[in-house]
């Protein structure tokens, strides 16, 4: 997770409607905001991250709005996705050959340096942390 060194900045901070059109709405969001702090080199890796916690909370959540966060420092890029459901937590599986769906948090487990959940009554939140020194297919 982020070193306590120095505090970290938010980048961005934004909600939108738990509703499936609106990833690419939060896509397009982290883009511009990574580019405006020089880390568009970090795009690719972070706009697949950001994708696929949002789409696990629009998917598996059941709040109205998903929320998420980008924090940058010491080199590091920490996403955090919330969500109004303290259950349905994400986790790696092993999808069939044929299955369209289940590999999203294989490719964040192998893209983030570290990722989990926090969880609270009413609430969870799910974190990636990326080294923004790595270089990303």
């Amino acid at each position: 997770m982020i070193t306590e060194t120095s505090p970290p900045q938010t980048l961005l901070y934004a909600a939108i409607a738990a509703d499936e059109q609106d990833v690419a709405h939060a896509r397009h969001m982290v883009v511009e905001s990574l580019n405006s702090w020089q880390l568009g080199g970090m795009a690719d890796a972070v706009e697949l991250v950001i994708s696929e916690l949002v789409t696990n909370s629009v998917v598996h959540g059941d709040g109205a709005c998903v929320s998420f966060t980008l924090e940058y420092a010491e080199h590091e890029l920490l996403i955090t996705v919330s969500d109004d459901s303290p259950h349905d937590f994400p986790a790696p599986q092993r999808p069939s050959t044929d299955a369209e769906h289940g590999r999203g948090m294989i490719l964040v487990d192998h893209i983030a340096k570290e990722w989990g959940t926090q969880v609270n009554a009413n609430a969870k939140s799910v974190w990636a942390c990326l080294a923004a020194e790595d270089t990303y297919p």
